[in-house]
């Protein structure tokens, strides 16, 4: 039973993440520390099924599920006229934030062409990545707030 309700919730949260990615102008880009710790996620639910469960397969589906959730997330963020989604580190599930919420908004231009973008909202540090298009575009829409 809590099997399903932990599978219900999940799907529920999948499902949340892609009605914000949907509502985003402009996408941002995975960061290789998040794909890497997905990757590692992955695994850790591959080896502890495949090694210390009972082999059910409900236990596989809530694992797999579950990377989905956790990694919808990362693709849930981005921004529009209206404000920015981000998904806080401590969170899976996506938050929408109007421009006037936002504190500390920093451009950091990386090697290879895009921009890290830091932001403040409430007690969160979130760190964003951005090409060079959109990091002009969120430059205004932040200025405009």
């Amino acid at each position: 039973m809590i099997s399903y309700v932990l599978l219900t919730s999940m799907v529920l949260g999948i499902i949340y993440n892609g009605c914000s990615y949907l509502k985003n102008e402009h996408h941002a880009k995975i960061m290789p520390h998040k794909i890497a710790i997905s990757g590692f996620l992955l695994m850790a639910i591959l080896v502890v099924f495949f090694k210390f469960s009972t082999l059910e397969k409900i236990n596989l589906i809530v694992g797999m599920v579950g990377w989905l959730f956790f990694i919808s997330g990362f693709f849930a963020e981005g921004f529009s006229k209206g404000g920015i989604i981000v998904t806080p580190n401590s969170l899976f599930i996506s938050i929408f934030v109007r421009w006037n919420d936002i504190k500390n908004l920093k451009f950091t231009k990386l090697k290879n062409g895009n921009h890290l973008v830091n932001l403040k909202i409430s007690g969160w540090d979130i760190r964003q990545v951005y090409g060079e298009e959109e990091s002009k575009i969120l430059k205004n829409f932040s200025k405009n707030k």
